[in-house]
């Protein structure tokens, strides 16, 4: 119904495009996830019409016109949840889907000024845990990852235990050194973490 609503010429509920675009998305219709994200992108311009059509563009191997779309917003004009909405995506593209660690820093950096609420902290602490594992930061890695599953937040957050896969599949740090993703000047792996 949405596919044929955008192809009318009469207004569409943006509401509706959003919500069959997570449809799409989640039955692996990707290419018909990013077509209905577009249309609801292109009516309202919202952040969350946005980050599920940079959500597509990344699952279809397009990177660049992924982080592209969040690129357009600025962080300055988002409140806290918007904040973390836009930045864990955008630099989870950058760090391990274009491999530009240091633009991925910055905005993790900024996430770290910008959000204060103890729920939405432990996701970006979560997110920054995943990244030092990834760089061969091992025991810190997994010291902010411990810190992140012991605090009393953890579970009112609903931390699923995915985000903090990455952490303790390199729990060894003997394991970790032998692969490339991990050590020191090395492209970061190019898949991203599943959130």
């Amino acid at each position: 119904m949405a596919q044929l609503s955008i192809e009318s010429d009469q207004p569409v509920d943006t509401d509706l495009l959003i919500a069959a675009t997570k449809d799409a998305i989640f039955l692996s219709n990707v290419p018909l996830g990013e077509h209905l994200a577009q249309a609801a992108f292109e009516r309202d311009g919202g952040l969350q019409a946005a980050a599920l059509l940079s959500r597509a563009l990344l699952w279809q191997g397009r990177p660049k016109q992924a982080d592209e779309v969040l690129a357009r917003f600025s962080p300055d004009d988002l409140d806290e949840l918007q904040l973390l909405m836009w930045g864990v995506p955008r630099l989870s593209i950058l760090f391990w889907s274009l491999g530009d660690v240091e633009r991925a820093h910055e905005v993790l950096a900024l996430l770290r000024e910008r959000v204060e609420h103890p729920n939405l902290r432990l996701i970006v602490e979560a997110t920054g845990s995943a990244i030092a594992v990834h760089q061969n930061e091992i025991a810190e890695g997994i010291a902010a990852a411990q810190a992140v599953l012991s605090d009393p937040h953890a579970q009112s957050t609903r931390l699923s235990s995915r985000r903090s896969r990455p952490v303790w599949r390199c729990r060894s740090p003997g394991a970790a050194a032998t692969s490339n993703r991990s050590r020191p000047g090395v492209a970061p792996s190019r898949r991203p973490p599943t959130a």
